[in-house]
């Protein structure tokens, strides 16, 4: 019992003793700056490297969100510019005395010479055409040239009648003058029955007057050809 005691004794010694002549390994930062420093200097770059990293995040981030929005209005512009789309039907018709070239063709097979038959028969119907139109303008220059006769005829007759009208008033007019004359000279040689010459110019008056009328009147009835003649002869 007593040499067991001894040996826990020595065993506690020793502990101490070891305890006492060396520090302590955990604190052993604690009295070493090179040691505190060293350990620092980990930490500060970690804390860079965190930072520069988190700063690239950062700078990739708003690259990506630029591109997406970039990406974002190139798909609208694309959206808006696209082209409508748009149905076009062509719809083509053929008139004419001879039918279309492929229906042409087709009529030729089936039968030969059908092509040649309608053009011979569309050339016939076009000098029919070409002959009635000669005849319409042989016509209309036929009632040209007789409109122009006549209207020279009127126009003749018409100055003959205007002419012997002229006539007829001159020689109305000498008379009576002659008469007024033959009146006053036979008044002044004492001839009372010279008074009965002034009858004549009033009696050529009054008739002047009556187939002046009676020609308006038969104007607006008759032709200015009849009545032009007619007044021609009765003035002669």
């Amino acid at each position: 019992m007593t040499r067991g005691l001894s040996l826990s004794h020595e065993q506690d010694d020793r502990t101490s003793s070891d305890g006492a002549g060396e520090p302590p390994r955990g604190r052993l930062d604690e009295h070493d700056p090179e040691a505190a420093i060293d350990s620092a200097a980990p930490d500060a770059d970690q804390h860079d490297d965190d930072s520069g990293v988190g700063a690239s995040n950062g700078a990739l981030g708003k690259t990506r969100d630029e591109l997406n929005s970039a990406e974002e209005a190139l798909d609208a512009e694309i959206v808006d510019d696209r082209p409508k789309k748009r149905i076009r039907s062509v719809v083509s018709e053929w008139s004419g005395n001879l039918p279309h070239p492929n229906d042409a063709e087709r009529y030729e097979r089936i039968a030969p010479g059908t092509l040649d038959r309608l053009i011979s028969l569309n050339e016939r119907r076009l000098s029919v055409v070409e002959r009635e139109v000669e005849i319409s303008a042989t016509r209309a220059e036929t009632i040209r040239v007789a409109v122009t006769a006549e209207a020279d005829v009127k126009r003749s007759l018409a100055e003959a009648d205007a002419s012997a009208i002229r006539r007829g008033q001159w020689q109305l007019w000498s008379i009576s003058i002659l008469s007024i004359v033959a009146v006053i000279t036979g008044l002044a040689l004492g001839y009372p029955q010279a008074l009965w010459g002034i009858l004549v110019p009033i009696v050529q008056t009054g008739a002047a007057l009556v187939r002046t009328v009676t020609q308006q009147h038969r104007g607006n009835d008759e032709p200015s050809g009849p009545r032009g003649h007619e007044s021609a002869t009765s003035t002669e």
